[in-house]
């Protein structure tokens, strides 16, 4: 098995609990909780009435709007992550990689 190096230049988050690295990790270190009661949809059908929702509006550009919201939000994360890189999007080459994960997106 080779070992080859990964250099992870740069994060991006979307979540509930904050929309950039910096302000994700401290809300996540300080505990605090962003869960509450879903607003976004009718619950009537639901067990569970709480989430961790977005509850500001998405900074999505016009060429963005076509997507899903879950798209958006990993759109916004890669951006966030170039961002943090310093990389802009002439700089990618054949040997940049993205990795990301998603919860439940889309559904």
């Amino acid at each position: 098995m080779s070992k080859r190096k990964v250099i992870v230049s740069g994060l991006g988050v979307v979540s509930s609990a904050g929309m950039l690295v910096n302000v994700f990790f401290e809300n996540l270190c300080k505990g605090i909780d962003t869960t509450g009661p879903i607003a976004t949809c009718n619950t009537d059908c639901l067990i569970r009435k709480n989430a961790a929702e977005i509850k500001v509006p998405l900074p999505v550009k016009e060429s963005w709007r076509k997507y899903s919201q879950a798209t958006q939000m990993a759109l916004i994360a890669v951006q966030n992550a170039l961002n943090d890189a310093q990389i802009k999007p002439g700089d990618l080459s054949i040997r940049t990689g993205i990795c990301f994960s998603t919860m439940c997106a889309g559904m």
